[in-house]
């Protein structure tokens, strides 16, 4: 009853319940549509899908200026489906759908064989990660970079030269995600297009800091996952990445040499950092530590996230009392912080007057609504949770509502 209403309606998010009819009352009440999620629909099929850019007779007409399709979980929905759409709607720019890249390439065979000049399409979004066929990857790659040359947003698997080279054929990406089957270095292919990049995630790559904090100076979110890091070209260098505000780092050891003085270049390197997530990191050697605490003391960090790591409650504290712009902090699965050193840190927050949130979540067996927690809202406030993870008593929790927190939950919302 309301689709035919929605003649100026842009956004329409209906997962689950969508069908074929319903998708061909929208193609032909929405003619300003942008946005459609029909995600998880099981009965949407190729019919449905063709209707949203054909008339009733059956001849095709773009019928919206769509730009964001999401068809994710939907089985009867094939690449051939796709490719239609992606051919009739030259709109879109970003399609969930986990063998996109397929349908880009049956499209470029379709041409090749009936000889017709290859267009561009205007896609801005590629996902790789699904794939895992390595010469699979690479001949998708090769026909992407040539068919869609707007990619401002791709992630993809790496398992040689030949791909970061493909990889780098998109010149226009912002936001990349590489994950490497084997560890290879990734210093050359920052030096030559680190200089676009605003949004960079690197998992399982060789790397030097300093290459990446000279070329790479337009970040504004940086991940490195398991990252090798390299002996510093120049420990005195004066670059410096001032628009870099979210940084994760995952699988830190700080016991080899080359880790401490990589991250803490980088720290030091990031004068505007507003959030700090540290991901399975070893802080048992004390240099680190004391290395941290002297940071604590300039940074303008607002919030600050330490997970399946081993930190101790005295840098937490040299945190508190030193950063003055701090908001949050969250401890999840953190082995050596118990529910003492909660009360104590929530103490030194109030000594100092100071209004910072901390979120707790371990892997003990209580649930904090067995837990004396005084709460109050116009003071200083904290959560205790015992796992990150839904539990039925954390829907009822008399002290706070439960939030399962993950790993974006510290990224701005311009960065997700």
């Amino acid at each position: 009853k309301l689709i035919p209403l929605s003649n100026n309606v842009k956004k329409i998010n209906v997962p689950y319940i969508c069908d074929n009819d319903l998708l061909k009352l929208i193609s032909s009440s929405c003619p300003s549509l942008v946005e459609l999620s029909i995600e998880d629909s099981v009965t949407v099929t190729g019919e449905g899908i063709k209707a949203l850019c054909s008339n009733p007779d059956g001849q095709i007409q773009a019928k919206c200026p769509l730009k964001y399709m999401n068809l994710a979980h939907i089985e009867d929905v094939s690449v051939e489906d796709v490719a239609f759409l992606l051919k009739n709607l030259p709109t879109l720019e970003d399609v969930v759908y986990p063998k996109l890249p397929n349908a880009i390439e049956s499209i470029h065979l379709l041409d090749i064989d009936n000889n017709i000049v290859s267009e561009k399409f205007n896609l801005q979004c590629l996902d790789f990660i699904p794939y895992e066929d390595s010469l699979e990857i690479t001949r998708l790659l090769t026909v992407c970079a040539e068919r869609c040359p707007k990619i401002k947003k791709l992630s993809v698997p790496i398992s040689s030269e030949e791909d970061l080279e493909l990889v780098a054929r998109f010149s226009n990406v912002e936001n990349l995600t590489i994950v490497c089957y084997d560890v290879m270095e990734l210093n050359s292919f920052l030096i030559s297009k680190g200089k676009n990049l605003k949004i960079l995630t690197v998992d399982s790559f060789s790397l030097s800091v300093s290459i990446l904090v000279e070329n790479c100076p337009n970040l504004e979110a940086l991940t490195l996952k398991t990252v090798q890091y390299q002996g510093l070209k120049d420990k005195k260098s004066t670059k410096v990445l001032n628009r870099l505000k979210s940084l994760q780092l995952e699988s830190v050891v700080f016991l080899d040499y080359h880790c401490t003085d990589n991250v803490m270049m980088l720290l030091n390197s990031s004068p505007n950092l507003e959030s700090l997530s540290l991901l399975y990191c070893d802080f048992s050697e004390s240099d680190i530590v004391a290395k941290l605490s002297t940071f604590s003391l300039n940074c303008n960090l607002s919030h600050l996230h330490f997970d399946f790591s081993d930190v101790g409650v005295d840098l937490l504290q040299q945190f508190i009392l030193n950063c003055n712009s701090l908001k949050s902090l969250s401890l999840d699965n953190c082995e050596n912080i118990s529910l003492d050193d909660i009360c104590m840190l929530n103490q030194t927050i109030e000594a100092s007057n100071r209004k910072i949130l901390i979120n707790f979540a371990d892997e003990s067996d209580f649930s904090y609504s067995d837990y004396e927690v005084d709460y109050d809202a116009d003071e200083n406030d904290y959560d205790i949770d015992d796992y990150p993870g839904f539990e039925l008593y954390d829907e009822y929790d008399e002290y706070g509502d439960y939030d399962d927190y993950d790993e974006y939950d510290n990224i701005p919302h311009e960065f997700w």
